[in-house]
């Protein structure tokens, strides 16, 4: 059984007063984006695209903004152990934007969302397995790049041993990737990734919202297309940490290697990649890998691999910004 609603004459057709509504509240979207939001906090460029997406923090303050809250519902859970190798884990959820009232009987939803995450998504699935060292038994042993040969590296807690390159012990072992042997161990980041790609979507849905931003997409959701050039802001107008301007200042967003989500093939792209893959901010890497700068980093394959080792926990929030600061013991 549905409720029917009788609808009046004129109502949900264009009119004088509804454009010059839409324009007020345009214009105080575009003065939030620009006063408020922080570019690689609210928002940022994802490798592969030139859109700004909008990220978890800058989904919370827009949904702040608007005078309310987020309930997430868990529609669908399958946690399935006889799929597959390792087993199977889903999660789908729906995000309500609800009004903040003070009336607990009144709840008015402004915009529903949804997202759902798997085992199955790359990221998850697989993980680049080192050689564990014979000296410690730590899954920790890196390839010199000075003469050959291998070490544990001590960086990531190994013992710092090093070996030869014909070292059987080492060449033996099956390394690279290799699926995740055990998937139950992230079922609740899967749950977190599921819950806040819904929130991001509802956020999107917002009046104003999706004129300046695009949901954050994953490498392997790109169907192809080029995206279309975001609003970029004027540097002269705004500081370079702010939002972009309104639609009409229109230029195209800075460029971020592909490859540099699927594979850093330097340094330099370890910040936008730890950021993107595991929502990392610049001090919480260098804390992972001990090292004040990307150039201080020695193997990029090892900082690679620490920073997915670390990825639980930071999502799980045993790890913070406030942590990452504190790096002088």
């Amino acid at each position: 059984m549905t409720n029917a609603m009788t609808v009046r004459d004129g109502e949900g057709e264009l009119s004088v007063e509804g454009i010059k509504h839409t324009k007020e509240q345009l214009d105080l979207f575009a003065q939030l984006v620009k006063e408020t939001l922080v570019r690689d906090q609210d928002y940022g460029v994802i490798p592969g695209t030139n859109s700004w997406s909008l990220l978890k923090p800058g989904a919370a303050n827009i949904i702040a903004a608007f005078g309310c809250h987020s309930e997430p519902f868990i529609e669908t859970t399958t946690i399935d152990p006889s799929i597959g190798t390792y087993g199977f884990i889903n999660y789908e959820v729906r995000c309500e934007i609800v009004l903040n009232s003070p009336d607990p009987t009144t709840r008015l939803v402004r915009a529903v969302g949804h997202g759902a995450c798997n085992s199955y998504e790359d990221k998850y699935r697989y993980r680049n397995a080192l050689a564990k060292c014979p000296a410690c038994g730590r899954e920790n042993i890196r390839v010199s790049k000075q003469g050959g040969g291998f070490y544990c590296w001590a960086k990531t807690d190994g013992c710092g041993s090093n070996f030869s390159a014909a070292e059987e012990r080492i060449t033996s072992q099956v390394s690279g990737k290799v699926e995740n042997e055990n998937p139950f161990e992230q079922a609740n980041t899967y749950k977190k990734m599921a819950i806040k790609r819904a929130e991001v979507d509802a956020a999107l849905r917002l009046p104003g919202a999706a004129r300046f931003f695009t949901q954050d997409m994953e490498a392997n959701e790109s169907d192809g297309e080029a995206p279309q050039s975001p609003p970029q802001p004027r540097r002269a107008a705004s500081p370079p940490s702010r939002a972009p301007l309104p639609a009409e200042e229109v230029g195209t967003a800075p460029q971020v290697s592909r490859s540099s989500l699927l594979n850093p093939k330097r340094p330099g792209d370890l910040l936008p990649w730890a950021a993107r893959t595991h929502e990392l901010t610049g001090p919480q890497v260098f804390h992972i890998l001990g090292v004040q700068n990307t150039g201080e980093v020695p193997d990029l394959a090892a900082a690679v691999q620490a920073i997915n080792d670390a990825q639980g926990q930071v999502i799980e929030g045993s790890y913070s910004d406030e942590d990452a600061n504190n790096t002088g013991g």
